[in-house]
């Protein structure tokens, strides 16, 4: 029996450029940061001679995040034109507790946002993409 999500993975092509993104611009702490390889990992991944480097960020719930970034095999990029109506996985969301403060931060540093914020019923929201073009949304209830 399922009870509950663990965690996240996401691709990312340049493990600094999202680290600067995750962690100094959404504010996530790294937890680990690891480099693995060989035939369990290729294994577990379905992938022959795999070398990924790993990072955890833990959000102020605890929740964490990974990002993988593969040196081996060679990735591909995500779809730039990948749309919310696409099959897969759609968007990650994030609660954060003040979503205007962090939209104009994220703005400054030049983020791109599909829209200006909405209140949706008492819930502020807004979405955005990684800097590997991962939809993401930020979300704060209760206002």
């Amino acid at each position: 029996m399922i009870q509950g999500i663990h965690h996240p993975g996401i691709g990312v092509r340049d493990m600094e450029t999202s680290l600067r993104f995750y962690r100094d611009l959404l504010g996530l702490t790294v937890t680990a940061d690891m480099e693995l390889e060989g035939p369990v990992l290729d294994d577990i991944v379905g992938l022959k001679e795999a070398k990924v480097r790993i990072v955890h960020l833990k959000c102020l719930d605890n929740q964490e995040v990974e990002l993988f970034e593969y040196s081996k095999p060679a990735s591909s990029a995500f779809p730039k034109d990948y749309r919310q109506c696409d099959g897969g996985i759609i968007h990650v969301a994030f609660r954060v507790d003040n979503l205007m403060e962090l939209y104009q931060k994220l703005k400054e540093n030049g983020v791109k946002f599909n829209s200006t914020p909405y209140d949706l019923g008492g819930t502020l929201c807004v979405y955005l993409r990684d800097p590997d073009g991962i939809m993401l949304e930020l979300l704060q209830p209760g206002v």
